[in-house]
């Protein structure tokens, strides 16, 4: 399904949560997934450019295999947050 998405152009962002099973129970690996969702729904559906994911990221045990145009410049994020 993800290569025919792919090869269709179709946007999809695929992303592999190292550490997890069916669910996403690690409060780090939870804060990326709704950072990665709230970008794609922002660019995707409201067409508009999304705000930073900044350090939400941050020691999430996450892969981003396939970014769908969301210019997410990580595979692996192990960076410490940035000082504010």
């Amino acid at each position: 399904m993800f290569s025919q998405q792919v090869q269709n152009n179709i946007p999809v962002t695929y992303l592999v949560f190292l550490h997890e099973g069916h669910w996403i129970q690690q409060p780090r690996d939870n804060i990326a997934w709704a950072a990665i969702c709230e970008v794609f729904l922002a660019v995707h559906i409201q067409g508009a450019q999304a705000q930073s994911i900044g350090d939400d990221l941050w020691n999430a045990d996450v892969e981003i295999r396939h970014d769908g145009g969301l210019a997410i410049k990580t595979t692996t994020t192990t960076a410490a947050p940035t000082t504010r």
